[in-house]
């Protein structure tokens, strides 16, 4: 055997010369910065506090999304805290009546919804259709996150623009956890 031979270097200098003979070299590939914009920074959770300026607190996108309705649609819990922090309008509103409350209860991320309500949203905020963050709950299936809105006010008799209710929806759309969580607050409420 080669008793010259050391771990740290591995290949044979004859190895290395030919490869470099062929052209075979690693290719240096520059990495160019991603411009990237606040609703995108707070959608992946990538904003810091100091990123966060007045003129863009509540800056608005083409569909009229604030940067803390996109870190809650994300489920971005910190972001969503970073920008509370500093001023954002907690019931901000899309131009199709979207609020951070509804988007986070649409997607399940109740820590965020918890937050939210704890910071002042309105539990029975509606957009354009008439949905409420329950209705959206109980579309997705979002057990924990109806009952969050359940025990902050929530009001389950609320009837969108077709007239359907959070309960009336769990039981279109087979969602049964939502309809037992509901189910469960209409029998505390008879109980007393």
């Amino acid at each position: 055997g080669d008793t010259n031979r050391s771990a740290f270097t591995p290949y044979k200098s004859s190895t290395v010369l030919t490869n470099l003979q062929r052209g075979n070299v690693p290719t240096q590939t520059q990495t160019v910065p991603l411009r990237r914009c606040i609703h995108q920074l707070s959608a992946q959770g990538e904003i810091s506090p100091d990123q966060i300026t007045p003129e863009r607190l509540d800056l608005r996108d083409e569909a009229g999304l604030t940067p803390l309705l996109w870190a809650s649609a994300h489920g971005q819990l910190s972001t969503v805290r970073h920008l509370l922090a500093k001023g954002a309008q907690v019931d901000a509103q899309g131009l199709k009546g979207e609020t951070a409350l509804l988007l986070a209860a649409a997607q399940g991320h109740s820590h965020v919804v918890r937050y939210l309500l704890q910071h002042g949203a309105s539990p029975n905020q509606a957009d354009q259709e008439g949905n409420t963050a329950l209705m959206y709950a109980a579309l997705g299936n979002h057990a924990a996150t109806a009952q969050e809105l359940l025990s902050s006010g929530a009001d389950m008799c609320v009837q969108n623009s077709v007239f359907d209710s959070a309960y009336d929806l769990s039981v279109a759309m087979s969602a049964r956890q939502v309809q037992q969580v509901l189910d469960n607050y209409i029998l505390k409420l008879l109980q007393g």
